[in-house]
């Protein structure tokens, strides 16, 4: 459970960032010249299987527009040759973190398609 936040902190705000990690416990400081600020935050992953590509991808791709703002990663995966392309397909989504709301929502309006599979990856 301990991940990133995505704030980086430079030189000129490494000794504050050195006060906050003491006082916190959460970690040492490294003697860096920038530090990739360490907090206690969750951070969400999902799977989506489209298993009808032909009928299901544009409107996966809508809602997942709809809440990139929230999304990191985004990783497509599906068969595919020179002569045939498959009709099912892999999404997997790793979100920005402290989002929870928004994670939930997206998955909600995802699993309402007919040939749309989510489900949570936990680590």
């Amino acid at each position: 459970r301990v991940i990133s936040n995505g704030s980086s902190l430079c030189k000129t705000r490494l000794a504050e960032a050195g006060r906050q990690l003491r006082k916190s416990k959460d970690i040492s400081l490294p003697q860096y010249k920038c530090l990739h600020f360490v907090r206690n935050v969750y951070i969400f992953r999902i799977g989506i299987q489209v298993d009808n590509r032909d009928t299901d991808a544009v409107k996966v791709q809508e809602l997942l527009t709809n809440h990139g703002c929230i999304i990191k990663t985004r990783l497509g995966i599906h068969e595919a040759a020179s002569n045939m392309c498959s009709s099912s397909g892999l999404i997997l989504i790793e979100f920005l973190p402290n989002c929870e709301d928004d994670v939930a929502k997206l998955e909600s309006e995802l699993s309402s398609l007919n040939d749309v599979s989510v489900q949570k990856m936990v680590f």
